[in-house]
């Protein structure tokens, strides 16, 4: 964290040590915040709401994805994830093309600009502007943000939680507070939550876009503060 930055949760006592490996390991630090009455269920809930939003938020949640044989007859390409976790593909950050001896030695190939390249989430296939020059297989290599299922059933990967574990505690106290119209709404813990978070997404933000992280970001928060 920059010189001087003190995180609410931080001065609660927060989660400096990490080490964390499910999204349940965040509930205790949500409800050190959050009213005392909130059911068991509705705890978990905001902690995968909030968790999504910060990942949707940003895109830091970057992976490699399963390689594809590039194809000379073939434009469209069905993508996966590799990651063990449920996520669906929210944005493709990154393509190469590879050559043989590249695939073979692991590296990323050639990277090709995005220009005329088109995802679509639905199908889950990938669209090239011009056909590959030469069939390789694991030729085609796409790094991509990632964002969790809306009810997972799986983990997120530890180095994803662990690193933004703050946002997302945040974040979940945004989802669960700050809706006045439900029953955990609190503006006190809304107004903490809600600075806090605008705080890490600028804080991340700057870290991306200094080159600590892989690719660029430019995010705005998309809670709707009330």
């Amino acid at each position: 964290m920059p010189y001087g930055y003190t995180p609410f949760l931080h001065r609660e006592g927060g989660i400096m040590a990490a080490g964390l490996s499910a999204y349940s390991d965040l509930i205790p630090f949500v409800m050190a915040r959050a009213p005392s009455d909130v059911s068991a269920g509705m705890r978990l809930r905001s902690v995968h709401a909030g968790t999504r939003r910060f990942l949707i938020d940003t895109t830091l949640w970057r992976e490699d994805l399963e390689p594809n044989n590039l194809d000379t007859d073939e434009l469209e390409y069905t993508l996966a994830t590799v990651s063990a976790s449920e996520a669906d593909i929210l944005k493709i950050i990154k393509v190469f093309f590879r050559t043989a001896a590249e695939v073979a030695a692991s590296e990323d190939g050639t990277e090709q600009s995005l220009n005329g390249v088109s995802y679509d989430p639905a199908s889950g296939n990938l669209a090239l502007p011009a056909y590959p020059a030469s069939d390789v297989t694991d030729g085609l290599l796409v790094k991509a943000a990632l964002v969790p299922k809306l009810n997972p059933t799986k983990e997120l990967p530890a180095w994803v939680l662990n690193r933004f574990h703050e946002a997302f505690v945040a974040s979940a106290l945004v989802w669960l507070c700050g809706n006045k119209r439900k029953p955990y709404y609190d503006a006190d813990v809304f107004k903490d939550a809600s600075a806090e978070y605008r705080r890490l997404v600028a804080y991340w933000t700057r870290d991306m876009q200094m080159g600590r992280m892989d690719g660029s970001l430019l995010a705005q928060p998309g809670w709707s503060f009330v």
